[in-house]
């Protein structure tokens, strides 16, 4: 399956953890389907094998390219435990792929707002501060807090659903959220 034209294509991090650099990739559900991914993850990084994968999507979890990969579930939506037990299990899993040299991969269905939130948890817990790990991340990446396709030179794409009032009532959840994991 071939990824949606409105949707940003996969984009490679190298991030500093305690324990060596991390390459991580950040895609869309439908990114993570193809095997044209793994082959460009291949290529961009040396030959990094991907056997950690977030899913920051809930339920939207992916038919991977490859065998034997280890799903962690990494929900941005909710509070306490949950989020914070996915978190932590991923993070043990970064630290231990940046020791044997692979990447990771985080995704969720759009890869505009819960895919890159995931990745700045991450690097906040590699010893990032909170605003440079959102402009690293933001220089990269269009982090979008609502769930439709970004405004593009001021404008609204065709048939979208955005709106001031959807904008705002999306962004009020996806900040109160991204507020949460930045206490």
């Amino acid at each position: 399956m071939a990824p949606r034209k409105d949707r940003q294509a996969a984009t490679f991090f190298k991030i500093e953890t305690p324990v060596g650099l991390l390459s991580v990739v950040l895609c869309t559900k439908d990114e993570a389907e193809t095997i044209s991914l793994y082959r460009r993850i291949d290529t961009e990084t040396g030959g990094k094998d991907v056997w950690h994968v977030a899913v920051c999507a809930g339920l939207g979890r992916a038919d991977y390219g490859i065998k034997n990969i280890q799903v962690h579930s990494l929900p941005m939506y909710h509070r306490g435990s949950v989020r914070e037990d996915g978190l932590e299990s991923f993070w043990r899993s970064c630290k231990l792929a940046a020791l044997a040299g692979e990447a990771v991969m985080i995704h969720c269905n759009q890869s505009f707002h819960r895919s890159s939130l995931g990745l700045v948890a991450i690097m906040i817990r590699a010893g990032y501060a909170k605003h440079t790990a959102i402009e690293m991340v933001a220089e990269q990446r269009s982090i979008f807090p609502g769930h439709w396709v970004p405004f593009r030179n001021g404008q609204q794409l065709s048939g979208s659903k955005n709106t001031p009032k959807t904008c705002l009532n999306a962004m009020s959840g996806w900040t109160r959220c991204f507020l949460i994991l930045l206490r």
